[in-house]
């Protein structure tokens, strides 16, 4: 039988294995965010997970190589799973010990929020609304019932409240899910991702040096990004201790906290704590504190943080400022919250993608690599 022309078996097997590839990433999508998360971690902890084999190497006895690597990725994996949990079980801590004080305040600001039966309105909103219409400038405003646009401001901010705490419990959730799919993940990535990793430098059709400075950028850019973000966190945590400090909350310390660990949360962020907060002090212990909480962590915890992020991943990364601020905003309103990781690796990559340009079709000169895009270890 005449065997098929060359051309028309590749060209059957490119298409094959693309379908292939593409139904089996179809697969991996529903777990996407776990696995991403496990690579990250993987990058950023590698450097202690090979001296952690190096030392185990070096054990006295006979051990066989698959029992040693399973051993070192499960430490590893061990590891990493103490230092992501531990810090949250200390805010569990925290948060239950100061749990007695805050929980009837909560549900004071609930009940002051929620409609009242029959219509009527909040003693708090109506005796600030009757303070506003007794200043002397108010009657210029013509025939306007705040006492009307009060109340249905009231309703809606306690109905987003209430969508904003549903909302957080299915994050918890798919949280809890997402972290079991990134421990169970890791141990293999620590395992077999040398292996994986050297498979998929063998597959991409570049010279060596090339395919070199392109992974180096991109476990730089995650290293950078991981520190940018922790950073930010230890900012938004210390701005809202500063602004609960100031107007003399008895938990400070916990809602500051509470409020970094929110600012992960997509949308609505950090404001799932300071908003309650400021509407509490606003109607229940004095104007003045909810709105100095309200506007100083409006502008230093929910409209900075970007910022603040852009110039400590710039400084981590050494890219420019512009490009990476719009990676960061680009990143989060095209891909979501796992934009903060693929804009600015997207970002990163550009550059060295360019030179790669200008060298292969142009004829430039291949410029050397700056000491910049070594990755430095994390840990």
């Amino acid at each position: 039988m005449k065997e098929a022309p060359a051309w028309l078996s590749r060209s059957f097997f490119l298409g094959l294995f693309l379908l292939v590839l593409y139904h089996f990433l179809r697969l991996l999508a529903p777990f996407s965010s776990g696995l991403l998360a496990a690579t990250v971690l993987a990058i950023l902890v590698e450097p202690a997970h090979r001296r952690l084999a190096r030392a185990l190497a070096r054990a006295p006895g006979p051990v066989a190589p698959a029992l040693r690597a399973n051993l070192c990725a499960c430490l590893s994996t061990l590891g990493v799973a103490l230092l992501i949990i531990g810090p949250f079980v200390l805010m569990l801590w925290m948060v239950l010990g100061e749990a007695e004080e805050l929980l009837p305040r909560i549900g004071k600001l609930a009940e002051n929020l929620s409609p009242m039966p029959g219509g009527g309105q909040w003693p708090r909103l109506r005796s600030l609304a009757d303070a506003f219409l007794s200043l002397p400038f108010v009657p210029a405003l013509g025939e306007v019932d705040l006492h009307e646009w009060a109340a249905r401001a009231g309703s809606a901010v306690f109905t987003a409240i209430t969508k904003s705490g549903r909302a957080v419990v299915k994050n918890a959730a798919l949280f809890l899910a997402n972290t079991g799919v990134t421990v169970f993940a890791l141990f293999f990535i620590f395992r077999d991702g040398p292996a994986w990793l050297e498979r998929v430098r063998r597959a991409i059709p570049m010279p060596e040096d090339d395919k070199e400075r392109i992974l180096s950028r991109v476990g730089g850019t995650v290293t950078g990004i991981v520190r940018a973000a922790l950073l930010t966190w230890v900012y938004q945590t210390v701005c809202a201790v500063i602004g609960f400090l100031i107007i003399g909350s008895p938990a400070a310390l916990t809602l500051g906290l509470l409020t970094g660990l929110a600012a992960f949360v997509p949308v609505a962020g950090a404001a799932l704590v300071w908003l309650p907060a400021a509407l509490f002090y606003a109607f229940e212990v004095a104007l003045w504190k909810g709105v100095f909480l309200g506007i100083w962590s409006l502008v230093t915890i929910s409209l900075l943080d970007n910022m603040v992020r852009t110039l400590l991943l710039g400084a981590q990364t050494r890219l420019p400022i512009v490009l990476l601020f719009f990676g960061v905003i680009g990143g989060l309103l095209v891909y979501g919250p796992r934009g903060l990781l693929l804009g600015p690796i997207i970002v990163a990559i550009l550059p060295v993608l360019a030179d790669i340009f200008e060298s292969e079709f142009l004829g430039r000169q291949k410029p050397a690599s700056p000491p910049s895009e070594k990755p430095r270890d994390f840990i």
